[in-house]
């Protein structure tokens, strides 16, 4: 019974020591001073500011990412739209004078075609067609040449009959001399005047082969009229260039760009019937 009493009195002790072991709650509750939390070191303590921070910060990044992204939405929306509506009116624009200008050539094409079937071309009498084309020069301002297909003039109403006439620089493709209609030239300098212009010419034949090539030769002031009357707003700058890609006429600074070459994006990207860039 002794020795029963003495191991059961071990293991009571042992118990108590056991169950006397404080818990860090019960130090915290003896003697808040002494709990293991003021004696964490402070890059502990920091470690959680910085978690309550990045909570704030990813908390604001949450609210304002959708806002952000729907701002960024209604803009690119708002730039397409402007977008659209900028090439749809720019496009407009260039339709209207490709239109004038087709309007001005027809009414000159027209002149050009019944002055073609003149019988003094056909009998060969120059003196009287200088005439009759001087006439037509003082009611239309339009100045007639008259050359063989070889380039050699005959007619010149710019000088007065009799003055020794040169031979064309200017040179006919077999296209152009095949055409049974008027057609327009690109740019030139006028050989006895030096001035910048362009021709409106057709074939005259005879016997089936070209026989004389009558044409009027028109100042590039006439396109620039063109599109003075076009009413180009003053947001944009509009040319009218010839298939050789140089400048005819200019809404801005005219005489500073006709007659050089366009620049190089507006002939890569203009070669076909329409179209934007």
């Amino acid at each position: 019974a002794g020795k029963a009493g003495d191991s059961a009195c071990g293991r009571l002790v042992s118990a108590a020591v056991l169950g006397h072991a404080p818990s860090v709650s019960e130090q915290a509750a003896s003697d808040p001073a002494k709990t293991p939390l003021r004696d964490e070191p402070a890059e502990a303590r920091h470690r959680t500011g910085r978690s309550v921070r990045e909570h704030l910060a990813l908390f604001t990044a949450a609210l304002a990412v959708p806002i952000l992204l729907f701002a960024a939405f209604v803009l690119w929306t708002l730039a397409t739209n402007q977008r659209a509506r900028l090439e749809q009116e720019a496009s407009e624009l260039a339709q209207d004078i490709a239109v004038a200008v087709d309007r001005d050539l027809t009414g000159v094409f027209a002149s050009l075609d019944v002055l073609s079937t003149s019988a003094y071309i056909i009998g060969r009498d120059f003196e009287r067609f200088h005439r009759q084309a001087s006439e037509l020069q003082r009611r239309q301002g339009l100045v007639t040449v008259l050359t063989d297909a070889s380039g050699q003039q005959f007619v010149n109403t710019r000088l007065p009959w009799g003055t020794s006439l040169p031979r064309s620089t200017r040179t006919w493709s077999a296209a152009e001399l095949a055409s049974e209609r008027p057609f327009a030239t690109d740019f030139l300098i006028g050989q006895v005047t030096g001035t910048k212009q362009y021709l409106a010419a057709i074939p005259i034949r005879e016997n089936g082969k070209v026989a004389f090539v009558l044409m009027f030769s028109l100042p590039v002031e006439r396109l620039q009229r063109v599109l003075q009357e076009a009413g180009i707003p003053e947001a944009y700058t509009a040319s009218i260039v010839d298939r050789a890609g140089i400048v005819m006429a200019r809404s801005r600074r005219p005489d500073e760009f006709a007659g050089k070459s366009a620049t190089p994006d507006l002939l890569e990207n203009s070669k076909g019937q329409q179209g934007t860039w």
